[in-house]
């Protein structure tokens, strides 16, 4: 038996039923863009108290890394041919100029294997959940990086729907 195929009669029958219809467009386009406006309006504001919150942290840091600089410049002998010392909240170098790091790398590249370990496959935005700062969602990201120059892991698929496996064997793998 053939499928029938049902055709709607158009509802609209003249150029005036048009010209209504693209008045009817336009008027929920512009509610459409005063609801977007006052969407923005409220994020601004949102980031203005957030950077206004934040200020004196920010401070904070700018202030006790000037510390640490001058310290670490007064007592570079103290850190011998290395140039360089691992304390409990991480580490102070004297390279080319003195930095602060947070020993999290380490730690990511490590979460990240056992991850995949144990559930053999995931999604690469899945690799982020639970990062509660911008510095943790870029120690995330090094560590990917790390861990796909290293051949431990497998990057696949578009970038929209990107898995990452563990390789079973790292070193015999010639991709």
């Amino acid at each position: 038996m053939g499928r029938k195929r049902v055709i709607e009669a158009p509802a609209l029958k003249s150029w005036e039923d048009v010209n209504e219809a693209l008045r009817q467009i336009a008027e929920a386009q512009i509610a459409i863009g005063d609801i977007e406006s006052e969407m923005q309006k409220q994020v601004l504001g949102a980031q203005k108290v957030a950077e206004q919150e934040s200020k004196p942290y920010k401070d904070e840091v700018a202030r006790l890394e000037r510390e640490i600089k001058g310290f670490v410049t007064e007592h570079r002998e103290d850190m011998g041919k290395t140039k360089s010392m691992t304390l409990t909240f991480g580490e102070v170098g004297f390279r080319l100029s003195t930095s602060v790091s947070l020993p999290r790398a380490k730690e990511k590249l490590e979460e990240i294997v056992r991850r995949l370990k144990e559930g053999g496959i995931t999604r690469f935005l899945l690799l982020f959940r639970g990062s509660r700062s911008r510095s943790e969602l870029v120690a995330t990201f090094m560590a990917v990086l790390e861990l796909c120059r290293s051949r431990i892991i497998r990057l696949a698929g578009p970038a929209a729907d990107c898995t990452v496996t563990c390789r079973e064997d790292p070193e015999n793998t010639e991709e």
